[in-house]
């Protein structure tokens, strides 16, 4: 995305177009897989390391995976945004008004079922059956089940109609890449590092006190979930995703403007 705002001439902004058009295609392929391995990599914790399972969903870690599972919902909602704004000429000129309007209803629904899948399952307490606590009733994970397979099916019909529906008609359209469609491809590779950031902060924090699960403990016990404290860690985050953002940026600054000249420079 950072090439295509840099190159000039049609050639390079049609490829860098096509490529981060079909990063976003394969990054929602890994989207609708992740949540049905997620369910199962839960469903192995929940098996063999109970106190884990414990610690991250019914105890004082559960707001990491709210985190992580409002992060996974935002990230879908961004990709839908992309497909809408970026198929959007395409539609109108292929009259496929209902594609069209299927692709914003995608959008609405995909932000209702994040807001389900984000609703903590209590209020009012650490663990979820202290003295004190109350039940949410959106919190059940019976609607949180039923939220993820909406998204993954989403995912799943978007790829469907860019693929089988689409495909022949989409070349005519690279370069073509709108100001809302390059802003939603970028915040979505944000979003996309930010939630495997928080996958690695879950685990760490589901093995507490242990860095290794009854081997080797994290120094200082129950007092920090990893070795060493959430703010730390949020800055280290911060510095990685910069850097990481700078050496994109500076390598999109210095390479060619042809592709397929870009080992020349």
């Amino acid at each position: 995305m950072l090439h295509f705002r840099d190159r000039t001439d049609p050639p390079s902004k049609k490829y860098w177009d096509w490529a981060g058009s079909f990063g976003i295609l394969w990054g929602l392929v890994g989207l609708v897989a992740q949540p049905l391995l997620g369910l199962w990599y839960m469903y192995s914790i929940f098996s063999h390391q109970n106190q884990a399972f414990t610690n991250i969903m019914t105890g004082p870690r559960a707001w990491e995976m709210l985190m992580m599972i409002g992060l996974l919902s935002l990230l879908i909602v961004t990709v839908s945004v992309y497909f809408i704004e970026r198929r959007e000429r395409l539609l109108v000129r292929l009259g496929r008004h209902d594609i069209r309007n299927l692709f914003r209803a995608f959008a609405i629904v995909a932000a209702v079922a994040g807001l389900v899948l984000v609703q903590p399952a209590w209020l009012g307490g650490i663990m979820q059956f202290d003295p004190g606590t109350w039940a949410n009733p959106l919190g059940l994970m019976y609607y949180k089940h039923i939220a993820i397979l909406v998204l993954v099916a989403i995912g799943t019909i978007i790829i469907g109609i860019d693929l089988l529906v689409l495909r022949e008609h989409r070349d005519k359209e690279w370069g073509n890449l709108s100001r809302a469609s390059w802003m939603a491809a970028l915040i979505a590779g944000v979003l996309g590092s930010w939630i495997v950031i928080i996958m690695g902060y879950v685990r760490e924090s589901a093995r507490s006190p242990w860095l290794f699960y009854g081997i080797v403990p994290v120094p200082g016990g129950q007092t920090y979930p990893t070795p060493v404290p959430p703010f730390q860690i949020f800055v280290v985050w911060m510095i990685g995703l910069g850097l990481a953002f700078a050496v994109f940026w500076f390598t999109s600054r210095v390479t060619s403007y042809h592709p397929e000249r870009e080992e020349e420079v």
